[in-house]
């Protein structure tokens, strides 16, 4: 999260050094004035709708830790309609009556004017930004960084080009446009991690979900599990090998009885896919 603010801070530091380059001494002020008043609406709209991605982390971490990928789910379309339905209503309210907002700053008629225009382009996509918010928060809240700060950069990149390029080309006023851009690439994005992960991620539920009761009853049939054991998945029926299937072994049923098992599948955490090239150590070489 800190990364993720901080780099927010640093865009709209950007956004202003190139109002000021490109805007000349005649609409520099204007514009920075002008800058300001729709950074500030854009607050009400991303805090609100951070606390509803962020204020859930828990929920899927916890979820997360139990291998529950069916609540992780069901968590995130929740998620997802909640921030989709506030982003809608926020939507209708920066196109139908920003001006309600702007006189609260200034009074100004020709300042009123441009922020009126300036805040209606910067929110062309803030429904879309509900899907960016919720898939960031949701790994975030999974202890998945990793991915979680990806995501998020690749939409800030996009944000920090569009600055910087379409005011060159398109005149200063174009910079406020970077916003919509950045946010509609930054959804498409989003989505197309999560589908061309999809096998694997449904691989990875199974990995996490089919012995999920092994680790959280204590007794069974009057007799108390003794250890947790990790097992390889595959071993356990988990459909995750190089060619896609799995073999339960014999003493899985016997284990499961007495012990925890906990499957674990190195290749999947460590990022492949199932199937895959089948690979095989030897010596100190793959």
């Amino acid at each position: 999260p800190f990364l993720i603010i901080a780099s927010d801070s640093l865009l709209i530091i950007v956004m202003n050094m190139v109002i000021s380059s490109y805007g000349g001494p005649e609409r520099s002020d204007m514009l920075l004035t002008c800058n300001t008043i729709v950074q500030s609406f854009m607050l009400i709209i991303t805090m609100p709708l951070g606390g509803i991605t962020g204020g859930t982390q828990t929920v899927m971490g916890y979820n997360y830790g139990a291998g529950r990928p069916d609540r992780i789910r069901k968590a995130e379309k929740h998620i997802l309609l909640l921030s989709v339905a506030f982003t809608t209503v926020m939507f209708i309210i920066a196109q139908a009556g920003p001006g309600y907002f702007v006189r609260i700053f200034t009074r100004e008629m020709s300042y009123v004017r441009v922020t009126e225009w300036a805040i209606r382009i910067f929110t062309l996509c803030i429904i879309p930004l509900a899907v960016e918010y919720t898939v960031v928060d949701g790994f975030t809240g999974m202890g998945i960084a990793k991915v979680a700060i990806s995501l998020s950069m690749f939409r800030k990149s996009v944000y920090f080009l569009g600055m910087i390029l379409l005011p060159r080309y398109f005149g200063v006023e174009a910079v406020f446009y970077a916003e919509p851009i950045s946010d509609i690439m930054g959804c498409v994005h989003n989505i197309y991690y999560v589908e061309r992960k999809g096998a694997e991620g449904q691989s990875q539920a199974v990995l996490m979900g089919r012995f999920a009761d092994s680790r959280t009853e204590t007794y069974i049939n009057g007799r108390k599990r003794n250890m947790n054991i990790l097992v390889s998945a595959c071993l356990l029926g988990v459909e995750c090998r190089y060619d896609g299937r799995g073999v339960l072994m014999s003493q899985a049923e016997e284990l499961l009885s007495r012990h925890h098992l906990i499957p674990v599948c190195p290749e999947i955490m460590g990022g492949l896919a199932t199937p895959r090239t089948p690979a095989e150590r030897t010596g100190s070489g793959v």
